[in-house]
Formats: C-alpha cells, sequence, structure tokens
C-alpha cells in the first residue's frame, strides 16, 4: 500500500490538477490516462529517491507522451542530467498491458470501435488505434 507520504510527495512533484471535466476547454480539463497499481507504486518511490548527485528537487518532468490509454513520461535530475523513464502500464509482447486489456475490456462488452473511439475521446483517457 502506497503510504499517505509517499503519495504527497509524488502529487508534489508531479505538479498535478485534480479539477472536476467541465467540458468547457478549461485548464481543468486535461487528459487522462490509465495507471497500473504497482507502476504508481514505483513512480512514488523512484521520485522519492535521490539522484546520485544528491540535488533538491531531484527530478523535473522532462516530456510526457501517451501512448492510447498510457502514458510514458521522462525525469530527469536538473543537475546531473541522469534521466529515467516511467510508463503507467508494463509492456506485454510489445503491447502496453493497459491498453490491451481496456481494448479486450471494450470489445468483449460488444461496444463498437465507434462507440469506444467516441468515449475514449469525450472521456480523455486516449485511444488505441491499432
Amino acid at each position: 500500500m502506497v503510504t499517505g507520504y509517499l503519495f504527497d510527495r509524488c502529487m508534489r512533484v508531479l505538479h498535478g490538477n485534480i479539477g472536476v471535466y467541465t467540458g468547457d476547454n478549461d485548464p481543468d480539463d486535461q487528459s487522462l490516462f490509465v495507471v497500473e497499481q504497482n507502476a504508481f507504486k514505483s513512480l512514488c518511490s523512484g521520485l522519492v529517491q535521490q539522484c546520485g548527485c544528491l540535488a533538491r528537487p531531484p527530478w523535473t518532468v522532462a516530456s510526457f507522451i501517451k501512448k492510447g490509454h498510457v502514458a510514458r513520461v521522462r525525469f530527469i535530475c536538473p543537475h546531473c542530467k541522469q534521466s529515467r523513464i516511467w510508463a503507467s502500464s508494463r509492456v506485454l509482447s510489445g503491447h502496453y498491458l493497459a491498453n490491451q486489456k481496456l481494448v479486450h475490456a471494450f470489445t468483449c462488452a460488444g461496444i463498437l470501435p465507434r462507440q469506444y473511439m467516441n468515449f475514449c475521446t469525450f472521456a480523455g483517457i486516449g485511444e488505441v488505434k491499432q
């Protein structure tokens, strides 16, 4: 279980906005992504660990890329330029597991491809195109 300290530290580092979606292109209307529990734990534990140069704060977000429903983030130490890459899902046979599980769930629920795309677009969770 992720401790309250780790969660608070993680939220401060990511500078996330937890606003409610209003649908009016307000800055609170941010893109969403799916994260596995173990991936979130590794993110939090990795962000509280010091970089080799012992810089404070140790990590900043260098890039954020969405691949379907999954986020891939590259963190970099602003002082020594060491970087770490984190993804919100594990990879299975060259594909993110979270993407495959969501597509499988939508398909098994009988949702048509167009309905899937509309749902994902309106929810802002990305979509798997392959």
